[in-house]
């Protein structure tokens, strides 16, 4: 379910012991403009998950630089970190930790890699499926539904 228009970016910060996720998307909205999305799911604990959505529009050329669906992702993912790096500022005034949050590592997953168990846990879920009401982009919203239809993985014990 890869399309060059969605990209699936997994940031390892300070905030937490797992990984945040971002959706990032990208489509020409008419002849002069791109629309862009981005949906943070930041990860607490592994169990809760803050969504922080974010649209953009940006013309396809600014200055005689033409700009593409991959600048438009790539700005989409910077706004991400952002948010993120906010978030953690927030958390460190109510928790009273007096280190910035800071970011170590940000990998591009393939999207199918959302399909396992963990993204099925219920607050994770659901976070999940608002993103499929709110995005715009058709892309975002196939990939979302596919990913809230997706039952967690259950474990049965075989007895001899």
């Amino acid at each position: 379910m890869n399309n060059p228009n969605v990209k699936v970016f997994a940031i390892e910060s300070t905030l937490s012991s797992f990984p945040s996720y971002v959706i990032c998307g990208a489509n020409p909205l008419n002849e002069t403009e791109i629309h862009g999305e981005s949906f943070l799911l930041a990860i607490f604990k592994g169990r809760k998950a803050k969504l922080v959505p974010m649209e953009v529009t940006i013309p396809k050329k600014i200055a005689e630089i033409k700009i593409d669906t991959e600048f438009v992702i790539e700005e989409c993912l910077t706004q991400a970190k952002f948010n993120l790096i906010e978030i953690g500022k927030t958390k460190i005034q109510r928790y009273g930790s007096g280190d910035l949050p800071f970011i170590h590592k940000v990998t591009e997953m393939d999207a199918n890699y959302l399909f396992h168990g963990f993204f099925m846990q219920n607050e994770i879920k659901n976070k999940i499926e608002l993103i499929a009401t709110l995005s715009k982009i058709d892309a975002i919203k196939q990939l979302t539904e596919r990913l809230s239809s997706c039952e967690k993985f259950s474990f049965v014990t075989i007895e001899n």
